[in-house]
């Protein structure tokens, strides 16, 4: 019957992560709504970048010409103010787009957020890439600026060595988060660590180590698996549900000549001159994706560290047993969501499993060597995970 709580309650707990997570996010009244064709007069565009006119509608073009020069173009966003969350929808496609050496060298899609009066104005987020001859899907995603609020100004630049780089469709909406998220996450995060005291086994002589283990499992699934390490929010596998039913009126907006264009130069204070590339994007990205990132040779020994030190923590609070489920849960958890979150599974995804295993391994025998020094104290600090009385009742200790 344990068993059977556990297992419908951890399904229950993650249906209600999926709902909230998926409506985190709600339009804010009386923005409108900023499409590609909307964003085109008040475009600045560098020689090798043109607008296209389709079918379909404009398209616009980066082509990398005998000069060799970097095409580049700056979408203002016109009479929008400073905002906080901004979702937008991009697809991207290239021609014959040959990268350069550096990984960054490609066609790639920059916001760059603005604010007013701060000594450094500029943060670059890039969002997006296309090389070769690749058509992207439409991603859809939500930014947001380490300073909030901030004005956006979108970027796009082909940096590769020659070839062309079109963006076939862009839509930017503001949103805001939901009532409903800003308090049904933190009643999620008591239903998690109560689930854990729970797989656990609550023991009336150390109750407070299995809260403590449930605290260290709800910080590594905020920190490594929703939303992870990524300052770009995705949504899982469906579209964030952010746009008002059809049936609801809409907030009649002036017409777009009536919009004054935001002019980066003189309201912002920039210095550096806006159509030069900003070569490598370094963002203030999480110490987790930097270190990923600074350190992609040494994934595998990340990944070991990873599950090592909350093992080996959660192993001395409450015992062997419940510290290996939780942490093999764990590592499940962050590399589903990592396929969830649309980055794919690979060869590397299998490697950091077995690294995580590692880990763990690692964990429960340095726990093995420490219960074998001979201190009284030490022993009677470890010796916390006996079987609670729940569990002599179950049977399942």
């Amino acid at each position: 019957m344990r068993r059977l709580i556990l297992i419908a309650t951890f399904l229950a707990l993650n249906s209600a992560l999926f709902l909230l997570w998926q409506l985190r996010f709600e339009p804010i009244p009386g923005i409108r709504q900023f499409a590609l064709e909307d964003l085109r007069p008040t475009t600045t565009l560098s020689p090798g970048a043109s607008w296209i006119d389709t079918a379909d509608g404009a398209v616009l073009s980066l082509k990398i010409g005998k000069d060799g020069n970097v095409p580049i173009a700056l979408l203002q966003f016109p009479n929008l103010s400073p905002q906080q969350w901004l979702q937008v929808k991009i697809q991207t496609t290239a021609l014959n787009l040959i990268a350069g050496h550096q990984y960054w060298k490609d066609g790639r899609c920059i916001m760059e957020w603005h604010t007013a009066g701060a000594k450094e104005p500029w943060e670059n987020n890039q969002f997006s890439s296309v090389r070769n001859n690749q058509k992207t899907d439409v991603d859809e995603l939500v930014l947001r600026p380490d300073r909030a609020p901030a004005y956006p100004l979108l970027r796009i630049e082909n940096s590769g060595v020659s070839g062309e780089m079109r963006v076939i469709k862009f839509e930017a909406i503001a949103v805001q988060e939901r009532l409903m998220w800003r308090i049904g996450r933190w009643l999620l995060a008591l239903g998690w660590i109560s689930w854990v005291v729970y797989l656990i086994g609550f023991n009336a002589n150390f109750w407070v180590r299995p809260i403590l283990a449930g605290f260290i499992c709800l910080m590594m699934g905020i920190y490594f698996v929703v939303p992870g390490p990524w300052k770009v929010i995705r949504s899982f596998s469906q579209p964030f549900q952010i746009h008002p039913s059809s049936h609801e009126p809409t907030v009649k907006l002036p017409e777009f000549e009536e919009f004054t264009p935001l002019n980066p130069e003189s309201s912002l204070g920039i210095t550096r001159k806006p159509l030069e590339s900003v070569e490598r994007v370094v963002e203030k990205n999480d110490m987790a994706l930097r270190l990923k990132l600074e350190f992609a040779r040494f994934r595998p020994i990340l990944h070991v560290l990873l599950l090592f030190f909350p093992t080996l923590v959660i192993t001395c609070l409450v015992g062997k047993r419940p510290a290996i489920q939780l942490m093999v849960i764990m590592a499940i958890l962050i590399e589903a969501a990592q396929v969830a979150f649309g980055y794919g599974f690979d060869q590397t995804d299998i490697v950091d499993l077995i690294s995580d295993s590692i880990g763990i391994f690692v964990a429960v025998l340095v726990f093995a060597k420490i219960r074998q020094i001979r201190s009284p104290k030490l022993k009677a600090l470890l010796d916390s995970h006996q079987p609670s009385r729940l569990e002599r009742m179950t049977g399942n200790g």
